[in-house]
Order: structure tokens, then sequence, then C-alpha cells
């Protein structure tokens, strides 16, 4: 009954936007504990927890798994530095009091250490006293025997820490198995700050995408992940269950925005593929069509999931494409694609920088699916080239391969590290996630570099340079470029210098000028006659 009551006053709190104070959180974690209508046999453990962005760029979407049904998905969450289940914290008072009892000559040292955490300690309380819960819903999908849920985190605040928690039941009981661990993430970063994405595709749930996703979990200047499909291979529950385990580490700190492979689409994929990682679609209800065969009279169904989408993210207007939806001129994607390129254009004083990705790679000299995907060329890398497109991510081959700046397979620039924007598209094969490696076939001439190996990329973006990087999953550099507004690579624009020149001279120069008459004496010398001045001259010698 208590826990009922202090239930009652949390959604009440929560309904009307109030903050929830920790210790309100900790007094009813004690109850909860203790309540006798608690129960533990039910497997209500978060699992896979993965972000999302979605329709409004202030929000977050959050979804995880249980594998039975739970009262109601809740999300706890503040602005600042996680304060709780901080095992690091922990260990470093703990070796801070060994050393102290070890070695009486630094006890003073130690000391002020300890009295210097327990400060940073306190302040990181103080500060994040205004907690927040939100609720969301619940679905499964068949054949999986599990629960999906997912909470929208609205209106959040742009370029900042996030901490959060997330669980099934009102109130983040003291029983650990039903509610995750404190997680972050971070919102985009302002408009004066860089962003970074990681980019690749073609994961799998064996071989190198343990180490791969290690290493990625670790490079924290990550705001974004793209992944260009071809999650897990799986054709069963079981399988979406290694990988959505396997890349938890780095889908529940950043948003995990994903488009369809061709494995993901399959029977048996496509269920797992659209519920486990809902996108913000433009389309999200299913088209259905029945047509009839003409020879056999036989009607057959079929349908259209419309699996594209997009996002502005500070500095960057990305499009993501599905490879296996239509997309011939005419088609429903064909036409949203058309307007969202236009649309992207109007925009670019915002979002300068224009990224289009698709799994089915427009340039590929990989023996994996026989080389480009010449058909999705010849539909679509016409509006890529008007629409001025800087970079395109694919994936389906597993290698890593990147292009000179191309336009139907002619190079348009063949600097083989920094270009210009405006100036073609850059392709980059990125299947290096974590799948088995496919043969070459012989190099193309539009091919700048290709190399088997497994690892991400990375794509650094200010309001003026795109760096690129690759990033083997040992640490290692395999290939780099730049794209910049100006050719010299430097942020700041021509436009902006010959701008700031004109208003020198209107400022400054020109009112000098029109004071000492300099003009009109400049334009008599020039235009005087010369034999008048040859004869004046020889009368100011006389």
């Amino acid at each position: 009954r208590s826990l009922a009551i202090y239930n009652s006053i949390i959604i009440a709190l929560a309904i009307s936007g109030l903050p929830v104070d920790p210790t309100t959180i900790l007094l009813i974690s004690i109850v909860d504990s203790n309540s006798n209508d608690v129960t533990t046999t039910k497997d209500i453990a978060p699992r896979q927890i993965n972000l999302a962005l979605t329709y409004n760029a202030n929000d977050m979407l959050v979804n995880w798994i249980t594998k039975d049904e739970i009262t109601q998905p809740v999300v706890y969450y503040y602005i600042g530095d996680c304060m709780w289940d901080t095992d690091s914290d922990d260990e470093d008072d703990s070796k801070s009091s060994s050393s102290s009892s070890s070695s009486p000559s630094s006890s003073s040292a130690s000391h002020s250490k300890s009295n210097s955490k327990s400060n940073s300690k306190a302040e990181k309380k103080k500060r994040n006293t205004d907690i927040k819960m939100t609720m969301g819903t619940t679905k499964t999908y068949y054949p999986y025997k599990g629960y999906l849920h997912s909470v929208k985190l609205q209106h959040l605040s742009s370029g900042v820490g996030y901490c959060y928690r997330v669980g099934g039941n009102f109130v983040p009981t003291a029983d650990a198995t039903s509610w995750s661990k404190w997680r972050s993430f971070r919102t985009a970063p302002n408009r004066e700050q860089p962003v970074v994405f990681a980019a690749f595709a073609d994961s799998g749930t064996t071989g190198n995408i343990v180490p791969n996703i290690r290493a990625l979990a670790a490079e924290d200047d990550v705001n974004l992940v793209l992944h260009a499909g071809d999650l897990s291979y799986g054709l069963e529950e079981t399988k979406w269950d290694v990988f959505g385990d396997l890349v938890e580490p780095v889908t529940s700190s950043k948003p995990f925005m994903v488009v369809p492979g061709n494995w993901d689409v399959k029977p048996g994929g496509i269920n797992a593929f659209v519920n486990r990682y809902p996108m913000p679609l433009v389309y999200p209800t299913p088209i259905t069509s029945l047509t009839k065969n003409v020879t056999s009279g036989e009607y057959l169904v079929s349908t259209q999931r419309n699996l594209f989408y997009s996002f502005e993210y500070t500095h960057a207007y990305v499009i993501m494409l599905s490879s296996y939806d239509p997309y011939e001129a005419g088609s429903l994607q064909y036409e949203w694609f058309k307007k969202q390129l236009d649309r992207a254009n109007t925009m670019r004083h915002q979002y300068p920088w224009l990224i289009v990705v698709f799994h089915s790679p427009m340039y590929s000299s990989s023996k994996g699916h026989d080389g480009s995907d010449l058909k999705f060329r010849a539909a679509m890398e016409q509006l890529l080239h008007e629409a001025q497109v800087d970079l395109a991510i694919s994936g389906h081959d597993h290698c890593y391969e990147r292009s000179f700046a191309v336009y139907d397979g002619d190079i348009i620039d063949s600097n083989p590290s920094l270009y210009t924007s405006g100036k073609g598209t850059i392709h980059v094969l990125a299947g290096t996630a974590g799948a088995d490696q496919d043969p070459w076939l012989d190099r193309p001439e539009w091919t700048a570099h290709r190399e088997n190996s497994a690892g991400y990329s990375l794509i650094r973006l200010t309001p003026n340079l795109l760096e690129f990087e690759y990033t083997r999953m040992n640490g290692t550099i395999g290939d780099s470029f730049k794209i910049a507004k100006d050719r010299s690579g430097q942020v700041g624009s021509t436009h902006f210098g010959l701008i700031a020149l004109v208003i020198f001279l209107l400022i400054l120069i020109f009112p000098i000028c029109a004071y000492t008459g300099l003009p009109s004496k400049i334009f008599n010398l020039i235009m005087l006659d010369p034999y008048n001045s040859r004869s004046l001259t020889r009368r100011q010698i006389v």
C-alpha cells in the first residue's frame, strides 16, 4: 500500500512537470525494496538499450527490450554527469584509503585527495537535483517473445550531457535487475562547436564486430553513429538479441541511425529491423498493394516499407535512403529525395554539409557483389550531382573503398586528399564493421584508396571544413581526406573575405578619399593631354 501511494505521488509529479528530488527517489527505493508487492520472478532486466533521433531536433528516443512484460516503461533523466553506479569513484576511494594506510609519508596528500573527491561528489549532488521522469509505450511483434519499450525525451537542451536510467516501474527500485544502470548521452552540439559522426556498415555478430565496437565505444568525441545497413545478418530473433547486446555500449550513449541492408529486409529480419531500431521515417505506415499476375491469374500482395528519412544535426543535413524500396524516377522515394535535396540546398547557410547514406554502393570495385550497383547509380546519381552532395556513404561489400570526386564514372577532382565542396561527390564504401572481407576486382581509375580491414569512419564537421578519417579497429589510420568550402582548407570563406573588404572600403577608405579630393586629382592626372602637359611644363620653367 505504501508503495502504491508513493507511485501515485511520482506519477503526479511527472505529469505536472515538477522536478523530482533525488532524496525522494532514494526514499521510495527503500520503501520499494521492503515492499511485499514487488515480484522478482519476472525477467524485466533492461537489455539492448539504443538511442535514436526523432522528428524533433530537441528530442531523443530511448529504446530497450525486456523478456517479460513490465508495468510501465519509464526513464529518469537529468542534465549533468552521472552520480550513481560509478564504480570508478569507489575504486579511487579504496585506492586512496589503501595508499594512506600503507604509506604514512603520503597520508597528508591522500587526505587532501579524499577531501577533494568528497567535495566533487557533493558538488555533483548539489548540481544535479532536477531529475525528471517520462513514461513511454510498450509493444511486441511476431514472432518475438519479448517486449520492446520506447520513451521519448522531449525539449532537451542542446549541447549538454544527460544522465538517464530506464526501468519498468514508476519507482527505480533497489532491485538492480529491474532497472538499468545510470547511463549518459550528449545532445547535438551548438553551431559554434564541431560535430563528429562515426559511420560503418555490415556488422554481423561474430569476428571483428566485438573489438570494433569496443574501440568505437571509447571514442568520446563521437556524437552520432550512422549505420549503412546489414546490422545482424540474422533471420531469427536470437541473432538480433546477440547483436543488440554487442552494440549496446555504443548505442546506449550515441544516437544510432540506420538504413536497411539486403539482409535486414529479408523475411525473418525485416520485423526485427523496423521494431528494434525505430527511425523517424517519412512514411511510418507500410503501403500494401494487391496486384494480379496476368499469366497465372493469381493475386500477389506486396508491401512497401518506405524505410527512408532525413534529419538535420548541427552542421549537416543527412538523408538516409533505402536501396530496397522503389527508387526509380517517379517512385515515392525518388520524388521525396528530390524535394529533400532542394530543401537541403535552401538551408546550406544553416547546414552547409550534405551527406547521403544508403546500403548498395554506387561505386565499388569489390567482388562481393560484382562491383558497383549500376542500376542504383543510374537512377540516383544525377540527383546527387545536381544538388552538390558532399559525401555519400554505403556498405554491402565488405571492405573500405573511397573514390575521388566523381560523377558518372568520371573523375572531377583527382586530388588525393583535399577537395572543394560543390565540385563532385566523394563516395565511401564503409562495409568495415565486422563481416568477413571480400576480395577485389581490378582497381578502377576513380578509386583513391581501398583496403581490406575492419574499422569505422570518423567525420568531423565545422561550418567550413569536413575532415574524414578511416580508423582501423587497432587504432591506426587507414585513410583520410578533407572537403573544404575554399581550396585552402582553412576555416573562412572567400565570400566572407570579399564582403569584409567592401565594408572596409566603404567605411574607411572612401570617406578619406572624398575629404582630400584625391580621386579628382588622380582623374585629372590620368586624363590630362600630353601636349598641354609639356607646354605647361615649359611655361613653368620659363
